[in-house]
């Protein structure tokens, strides 16, 4: 049974934790707010088959590298996206192991290659990328920016 949202704000903090995310909550906004919040795109942001929620702006500010000051990019990046490029931007190699336990490899793709302008226009690295949220997926390949 879901559980209105002022029953489970009159439980302890404790008790809202130990519920949170199984049938007793419901953590997404109702579609028609969603559909207010999102109205640049179609749907909504609970539809992934329409990319909504997927489609985020991300501003990048780096004033001694990038120099392409207040320039838009296209391509596709992912949050999954943001350690490799810091990675790569600090010029070091993800850590293999941490205190003896083998790590497991970093998902994702630096884009630092889009920090250049002469790669403004540079096709994503992004070939293809999956979503899904609440039964709802898509998968789109990407063709550049």
């Amino acid at each position: 049974m879901v559980q209105r949202p002022e029953r489970i704000a009159s439980r302890g903090p404790d008790e809202v934790y130990n519920v949170w995310g199984t049938g007793q909550t419901y953590n997404h906004m109702s579609a028609g707010w969603s559909w207010a919040f999102d109205t640049v795109f179609s749907w909504f942001m609970q539809n992934a088959s329409q990319l909504g929620g997927v489609n985020q702006n991300m501003a990048v500010s780096w004033p001694a590298r990038i120099k392409d000051k207040g320039a838009l990019r296209g391509q596709f990046v992912h949050v999954v996206d943001v350690v490799p490029t810091i990675l790569e931007a600090a010029g070091i190699a993800a850590p293999e192991t941490v205190d003896g336990i083998k790590k497991a490899p970093i998902e994702g793709t630096s884009f630092a290659y889009t920090f250049d302008a002469a790669n403004a226009k540079s096709p994503s690295r992004h070939t293809t990328q999956c979503f899904e949220m609440m039964g709802s997926g898509h998968c789109t390949t990407t063709a550049g920016p």
